[in-house]
């Protein structure tokens, strides 16, 4: 992904398989680092899984 794009504008779908992903691993990383930008925490998996949750902001901030 491209500096200011957004995730729904991406023109392909990733599918998941066997635990692996359709995507390239320099497209699985841009995805990562595009959701983490927009406040998206991945979450080790603690013996329920891997998870993910929305980043705490700092008191008196509200999201976009």
């Amino acid at each position: 992904m491209t500096p200011g794009r957004h995730i729904r504008d991406a023109d392909r779908r990733a599918e998941l398989s066997d635990g692996e992903t359709s995507m390239t691993a320099a497209n699985d990383l841009a995805v990562r680092r595009a959701l983490e930008a927009a406040g998206v925490e991945f979450i080790d998996e603690n013996g329920s899984g891997p998870g993910v949750r929305l980043r705490k902001l700092p008191q008196g901030q509200q999201r976009k």
